[in-house]
Order: structure tokens, then C-alpha cells, then sequence
């Protein structure tokens, strides 16, 4: 995709790599989402080889078809598989039109706080640099990993966290910052007409005009979700349509063809079970659902880990930062019935919260050699309790309960044969029913 990406955007695709190039967003999720971050990335650096040589970037009409690729592929059609089209080709002409004005200055006023584990800042021209100081504008912090997390201050007083998996584009000096995956927690304070107030978007949504609130806004290729711990935020479409009010312990959900929902912000239960009957959530990052004899299961797949920059056999749910899949005490069980062709190195990991979805910290809980002493090709059960999964050293340094928000099953670079067919979390004092 970063291959054809490049021709597309320079004009230069053949007719196979067009078809190939269609088929991709057509057919695969993360393709479509890694094409939309790179149409944002692309226009906030206004730095592509093609582009920059023309130095064309506000003539570009996103509306019409390129000049060498044959219809019926044109920028807009594209766009149209993302599910938002409109949307994003609004985003890509605002932040586009803001860089062009902002081309020859530097700053952004977003600073770099404070980072832990794995974080990358790149230059509007994809240069790597140190993760610490003023972001330039154009620039792109990138937290890799459960355990990673990074603390931005902006120039109106604004802090905001991202951790695990999270990507985001500063965009200008107002400051502009574009979420491109993951999640963000953002603390502003009070609002005062001498500073320019922080903006904060998604491809689906976009936050302006906020004072004395303390949310979190999360995206992933399908939706953004927008929740407030404390204050109230106006949410407005990317083309200045208002999406409604967020008020203190409320949610409001955003999808990628424009439809929208609120509700209270859900309280994670203690107990929970996939329900593999159904096709993965929209968002399920790593691993396939696949019908067999003995039912519905779970398979890893192998993807380059970002944190590890290895490829590793792995099934990564989808995230869920603001909602929480459920919440673990000491005395929680963890409930896995799986099978293997073979015993190998492999872990059990939840990423965890605290109560609050508007507190940065994280933890992990990790059941190491999982499966190592696992026998072969047949089903069998794995119990273990939260509270021994806690040595690993990343371990939450926070009391419980522990809301899990991202679940990892990894065998590393062997793949082991593993089938999830039942995944749960039973509460302090129950019982696993024995079938």
C-alpha cells in the first residue's frame, strides 16, 4: 500500500497496479486505513517528492480525477471506500489550505513533556528525531506498544497523553492536532481570548472551542468516540456541521458514514466473554475468525509488531480505551479454551486502565508460556487468576480494579497452531462452569 500510496499521489499508476491499488481499498480495512493516514500525513507535510518539485499543493483539485490514471479511479471515488469520503476529502482541503499558509513557519506550540517505551517524532519531511522539545509543524509522535505513552503541552495550557498504539499529526500554530489512530486524553483548562485554543480531530470528527474539560477522544478506521470526564465539549463534522453537546459522563460515537449515537459512558462489568457467534468488531486489529468443525474460533496471523519491529504470530483485539472491556481485581479469573498443534513460547496479555478513562496510566497483566507445556491438538483450558499475572514488570502501578481495554495472544515469531474458541473473565468468587 505504501508503494502504490506514493504512485497514486505522484499520478503515476499503471493500469494493474490502478486495479490492484482498488482491490486493496476495496477488499482490506487496514488498507483503507492506512490509505486515509497517509492522504493526511501527505497533505500536512506537503512533502512528497511529486508535490514538492511542483510546489502545486493548493492547486491540487481533490474533486477531480488525476491526470494519468483512467477513469473510473479518481481521488474522489477513492476516498469513497473509506465510508466517509466527504469527510475526509473536507479534512484533507483544511489541513491542507492551514499548511500552505503556515509553510514557512516552524513551530507548532505543542512541546514534548514526557515519553516512556517505545516513541518516534517524525519531521514533516519523514525525518526521525528526538522525541523531546517543540514539535515542528507538520510533525507526527507515534507511541508504539502497550507500554508507551507520550505527554504533549500545548501553547494554550492544554496537556494531552496518548499511549499504546497511537498516532497523531500537529498540524500549524494554532495548534491543530490530528488523531490518526489510537487514543488521546486531553486536559484543558480554562479558556482565555489571548491564546489560540488547541483543535483536536479525527477523520470523522473535530473538537474546537474547548475550555475547563478534561475527555478523551479515540479512533480507529470506523468510528471515533468522544468522552468527557469532567465539563462539556461541542462536536462539530469535519465540514462545520454541529454533532452535538458531550457532557460529563456522557459518550457520543461517531462512524465513518456519518451516523452518530450518545450515551452514558458505560461502566466496564467484571465479567465478559467474546462472543465468537458474531464477525470481529469492527477495529479487531490482528487475527481472523474462522468457522470450523468444532465451531467458531479466533486465529493469530503473522504482522510486523511496531514495538518489537518483527514479525510475530499474534491476535490483538480491537481497542477499547474509553469503554473498557471489563475490570479485574486480584481475584478475577481469566478463562482461555484454546488448542495447539504443537506447545511453544506464548503469552496471555491485557492491557490495562485505571476506572477513569480520562487517567493516563496503564498497566499490563501477562501470563507468560502460556501455552508452552500445552498439549497437542486437542482442547483444553486455561485458568488463571489476575492477580498472578502482575510480575512482568510492566505491571499496573495503580490499585484495582484493572480495566482491560486491549487483549494480546502472542506465540512471537512461531506459529504454534493456536485456536482461541473461548475467551472470559469470571468475577471474584465464581466458578467456571465445568461442560
Amino acid at each position: 500500500m505504501e508503494e502504490l500510496f506514493v504512485r497514486y499521489w505522484e499520478n503515476a499508476l499503471s493500469a494493474a497496479e490502478s486495479a490492484e491499488f482498488h482491490r486493496l481499498l476495496a477488499t482490506d480495512p487496514q488498507a483503507r486505513e492506512r490509505f486515509q493516514n497517509y492522504c493526511l500525513q501527505g497533505v500536512v507535510a506537503a512533502e512528497l517528492p511529486a508535490l514538492a518539485a511542483r510546489n502545486e499543493l493548493g492547486k491540487l483539485d481533490f474533486a477531480s480525477p488525476p491526470e494519468r490514471i483512467s477513469p473510473p479511479w479518481s481521488r474522489r471515488q477513492i476516498l469513497g471506500y473509506l465510508g466517509g469520503g466527504t469527510a475526509a476529502l473536507a479534512l484533507l482541503s483544511l489541513v491542507g489550505r492551514e499548511q500552505m499558509a503556515l509553510r514557512n513557519s516552524s513551530l507548532s506550540g505543542v512541546k514534548v513533556s514526557a515519553t516512556k517505551g517505545e516513541v518516534t517524532l517524525s519531521t514533516a519531511r519523514g525525518t526521525n528525531i528526538r522525541p523531546e522539545g517543540d514539535i515542528p509543524s507538520g510533525g507526527t509522535l507515534t507511541t508504539f506498544g502497550p507500554t508507551s505513552s507520550a505527554l504533549l503541552s500545548c501553547s494554550d495550557g492544554s496537556q494531552l497523553f496518548f499511549a499504546g498504539d497511537s498516532e497523531v499529526a500537529v498540524v500549524g500554530a494554532t495548534p491543530r492536532l490530528v488523531l490518526l489512530r489510537g487514543a488521546a486524553t486531553a486536559h484543558v483548562p480554562r479558556r482565555t481570548a489571548a491564546l489560540p485554543a488547541m483543535v483536536l480531530q479525527t477523520a470523522h470528527a473535530t473538537l474546537t472551542r474547548m475550555s475547563n474539560v478534561l475527555m478523551t477522544m479515540s479512533r480507529n478506521e470506523s468510528r471515533t468516540e468522544v468522552g468527557v470526564q469532567n465539563g462539556m465539549v461541542s462536536v462539530d463534522s469535519l465540514t462545520g456541521q454541529s454533532l452535538g453537546i458531550v457532557r460529563a459522563g456522557e459518550l457520543l460515537t461517531v462512524r465513518a458514514d456519518g451516523d452518530r449515537s450518545k450515551q452514558a459512558t458505560p461502566t466496564a462489568p467484571y465479567e465478559f466473554a467474546w462472543d465468537l457467534r458474531q464477525p470481529l468488531p469492527s477495529g479487531w486489529k490482528v487475527g481472523q475468525r474462522e468457522e470450523t468443525a468444532d465451531g467458531p474460533v479466533v486465529v493469530p496471523e503473522m504482522w510486523l509488531d511496531p514495538y518489537y519491529q518483527v514479525e510475530m504470530c499474534q491476535i490483538r483485539s480491537d481497542h477499547q480505551w474509553t469503554r473498557g472491556f471489563f475490570r479485574l481485581l486480584p481475584d478475577s479469573t481469566i478463562r482461555v479454551r484454546y488448542w495447539v498443534d504443537q506447545p511453544g513460547p506464548s503469552q496471555v496479555v491485557i492491557c490495562v486502565r485505571t476506572s477513569s478513562h480520562s487517567e493516563p496510566s496503564t498497566g499490563v497483566l501477562e501470563c507468560n508460556d502460556a501455552f508452552a507445556e500445552a498439549k497437542p491438538e486437542t482442547w483444553q483450558t486455561l485458568e488463571i487468576k489476575a492477580g498472578e499475572m502482575l510480575a512482568n514488570g510492566h505491571e499496573p502501578k495503580f490499585r484495582a480494579p484493572w480495566v482491560g481495554f486491549l487483549i494480546i495472544f502472542n506465540s512471537y515469531r512461531s506459529d504454534i497452531g493456536l485456536k482461541i474458541a473461548e475467551f472470559e473473565v469470571l468475577g471474584p468468587g465464581r466458578k467456571p462452569q465445568i461442560i
